[in-house]
């Protein structure tokens, strides 16, 4: 009589994908981010004044129209959805706590604003300048940049929240990106002020806070790094 030895079935892990092929979207998002600024900026002369006239905005925007329309689509709108790619994938891998939600929260508000400052501009453009009616303009234009400095103050807190989170060792991320996040967000809080209180004294930081958000957004979706919860998450205080 012959013994027959039943082998039990062998178990084949599940094989993750690399980590270079699950992050992709959030490297492609956070590049993107920059390069959608960066290719808007070009295609028109910006500005920081905040105190134009109606009849200001239209005469100088009506030889611009199709070039406006397009940088508020790609610098509001298309920015925005990158923006959103790039809070979530940081706030994925970031431990639990005050500074992982506030970054959450702050950054999607900054992300809706955003989105409704595209439609908002491309009114603006479209409507306004192109139908050459002032009182549109004016309203839209204050409207634009009163929901310009909430956004600065929304993105302050942002960058101030992954910080946080970095200094209290709840995120991974490279230690150089602690005093520019402190930076960003301080320069972004000038801005707001100025856009808020019509100062196109305090507006003229805008030329310094965007350049250091471009460079905090897009550094931060490229290095932060995955981890579990227990791995990145700092002492409680």
């Amino acid at each position: 009589m012959t013994d027959t030895t039943i082998t039990p079935p062998v178990q084949v892990p599940q094989l993750r994908p690399p980590v270079s092929t699950r992050r992709w979207p959030l490297r492609a998002a956070a590049v993107g981010y920059s390069a959608v600024w960066i290719i808007g900026l070009f295609l028109t002369s910006s500005t920081t004044t905040v105190t134009s006239s109606g009849s200001a905005v239209v005469r100088q925007d009506a030889p611009h129209v199709a070039a406006l329309t397009l940088q508020f689509l790609l610098t509001e709108g298309v920015a925005a959805l990158a923006l959103l790619i790039v809070v979530i994938g940081v706030w994925r891998p970031t431990a639990r706590g005050v500074a992982r939600s506030a970054a959450l929260i702050s950054g999607v508000a900054a992300v809706v604003i955003s989105l409704v400052q595209t439609v908002l501009g491309v009114c603006l453009v479209e409507i306004a300048v192109r139908g050459g009616d002032t009182a549109l303009a004016s309203s839209l234009s204050v409207t634009l940049n009163e929901l310009d400095g909430v956004k600065m103050f929304l993105l302050a807190a942002t960058a101030f929240a992954i910080s946080a989170a970095q200094w209290r060792r709840q995120v991974r991320l490279p230690i150089w990106l602690l005093p520019a996040g402190i930076a960003t967000g301080v320069a972004l809080l000038a801005s707001a002020i100025g856009y808020l209180a019509r100062s196109n004294t305090f507006s003229i930081a805008a030329w310094i806070s965007l350049p250091l958000l471009l460079i905090f957004v897009t550094a931060v979706g490229l290095c932060v790094r995955p981890g579990s919860e227990r791995d990145a998450k700092g002492a409680e205080r």
